[in-house]
């Protein structure tokens, strides 16, 4: 009899479980993991016959299942803590940092962007007698992976694949960060940590490095590894710099069509990502008006995230600079929104970016 009980006992939950799944209201997204949860699959004849109702299906359940959150921990749990696993999806812990994996050397997507970058300079820039430059901005695995065991992309042959692809002027920084500039729970640099950055690439750029900054705090930050391995309660804390140039900036966004400051605290607070305090996070084009900068001169700067940290220090130099992140406009558009005449351009791009190019239009 009691053969029979625990198997019975076991369908009845799984049975529970299900109902539970499916009556439960479904979340939209996943604080934790940063991203939008499945929603209930529309079922037509066309998805039933192909199964593709099946298959959306069980994404839903998979994302919608009561107690998710405590299930990823418990399993995060088991695979670091009991298994020993060296990584999780990727995500690994090396020197107090929370890491992802950049891996295997991708290199048709560092040609892509290669080809984009040369694109958009030829379109826009090559005649006009601008100054373009561009930098490559490492992620932390350059300074935490390989020495930890983990398998990391070749650098150098990104490095030189880029500066050989590109008739651009490069401006080298790698050697201008160590892993402590990076947050230790997420993939980005802190912005109180990258003053040496600025300056080497303002010096390349012909302009005079200036201003005092005073360091302020937002508070607790967990960031995107933290989330996603869903394996630690370890926070960061977030800071950034400001100083009476930043303070009297103002930024327009042209996909809102609203003025913020260099830091939007109302977007910081509403998102679950707090590292939209800088420039009001992932953006299309922007323009920032620094009535205070120390010249006349203007300045473009194409970036991925990366960048919303590091434009705040150029307000300093340059009266007007257009922000613009061609993962969200494409660079033949470009034209239609800014008046090239004179101005200096930068290209900043991340390895994470560069390795992994084909979100860029």
């Amino acid at each position: 009899m009691n053969n029979k009980i625990t198997p019975i006992i076991f369908i009845l939950f799984i049975c529970l479980f299900f109902v539970a799944s499916v009556l439960k209201e479904p979340d939209e997204i996943s604080v934790s993991e940063r991203r939008k949860l499945a929603s209930f699959p529309e079922i037509t004849f066309a998805s039933v016959s192909d199964g593709a109702a099946m298959d959306n299906f069980d994404k839903y359940i998979s994302d919608q299942f009561p107690l998710r959150e405590g299930f990823r921990k418990l399993n995060a749990f088991f695979q670091y803590d009991i298994f020993m696993q060296k990584d999780i999806g990727g995500l690994y812990f090396a020197e107090d940092h929370i890491s992802k994996l950049e891996y295997p050397f991708n290199t048709d997507s560092v040609q892509n962007i290669i080809d984009k970058t040369n694109h958009i300079y030829q379109t826009y820039f090559e005649n006009a007698g601008n100054n373009v430059y561009f930098t490559i901005i490492p992620d932390k695995n350059y300074y935490i992976a390989a020495k930890n065991g983990y398998p990391s992309i070749d650098y150098k042959l990104l490095e030189s694949t880029v500066t050989e692809g590109l008739k651009i002027q490069y401006i080298p920084i790698f050697d201008q960060l160590a892993a402590e500039d990076y947050y230790y729970t997420d993939s980005h640099w802190r912005q109180e940590k990258i003053s040496k950055v600025y300056q080497t690439l303002a010096n390349a750029m012909h302009v005079q490095p200036s201003g005092t900054y005073t360091i302020n705090t937002y508070g607790p930050f967990s960031g995107v590894f933290a989330s996603q391995s869903a394996a630690t309660t370890q926070k960061d804390t977030l800071y950034y710099l400001t100083n009476d140039v930043i303070d009297n900036c103002s930024v327009y966004n042209f996909e809102t069509n609203a003025y913020t400051g260099i830091y939007d605290f109302e977007k910081a607070e509403e998102d679950y990502d707090k590292y939209s305090l800088f420039l009001s996070g992932p953006a299309a084009l922007l323009t920032i008006e620094s009535p205070y900068a120390d010249s006349d001169k203007e300045l473009i700067i194409f970036r991925d995230s990366y960048g919303s940290a590091l434009a705040p220090y150029f307000t300093q130099n340059y009266r007007k600079i257009t922000v613009v992140d061609t993962r969200y406009i494409a660079s033949d558009y470009i034209g239609e929104f800014i008046d090239i005449n004179d101005q200096d351009v930068l290209f900043a791009y991340s390895t994470g970016l560069i390795n992994n190019s084909y979100s860029l239009k």
